[in-house]
């Protein structure tokens, strides 16, 4: 026999008792499936090589922090979750980054953050690419702020090498037509 039951027991008087069996086999078979399915997208979440965070609306705490997120400010998932921005960067960071969230939240739509340099645990400033989307509530206002954090600082430092590197040859090849001319 497969199946869940629910058994509650009382004793209406004294030598006596009645239980009832309830089958809650489809509440428990859809409960594993939920479980299951929250672990996937966890799992997910947690090896994207991007930052990933989710805030509520009505409190402004994060309510979600991937893994890859805990490695760049050096903190537990315990240590983030339930935190504001106040709590985790300096006072001028965490007040840019809650306008962005006032931003996104009045607008309805993704705010980008083409570049911001961040604080980090592991690896000192880094500079990284930030989207902030509402997630609208079943009454249709936000009720979630959904994050991505690139790191785009080795993208950003390789750029800057390469623009350096194409202005010394393009002053090499100035130079080098100057005395050929000569």
């Amino acid at each position: 026999l497969n199946m869940w039951f629910s058994v509650s027991m009382y004793s209406p008087q004294a030598e006596h008792f009645v239980a009832t069996f309830d089958v809650i086999t489809e509440r428990k078979v859809a409960e594993s499936k939920l479980i299951d399915a929250n672990t996937l997208v966890e799992t997910i979440l947690d090896k994207v090589p991007l930052v990933i965070f989710v805030k509520e609306v009505r409190n402004s705490r994060l309510v979600a922090f991937n893994r890859f997120g805990q490695k760049f400010l050096g903190l537990e998932r315990e240590q983030v979750l339930g935190k504001s921005l106040m709590d985790l960067f300096p006072a001028e960071q965490a007040a840019f980054l809650g306008h962005k969230d006032h931003e996104a939240l009045a607008s309805g739509t993704t705010v980008d953050i083409p570049e911001t340099r961040i604080q980090t645990a592991e690896t000192g400033e880094r500079v990284f690419h930030i989207t902030k989307t509402p997630i609208m509530g079943p009454d249709g206002l936000p009720q979630y702020i959904l994050g991505i954090a690139e790191d785009i600082s080795d993208r950003k430092k390789t750029a800057e090498e390469l623009m350096i590197a194409k202005e010394a040859a393009e002053t090499a090849n100035l130079t080098k037509s100057a005395f050929l001319a000569n």
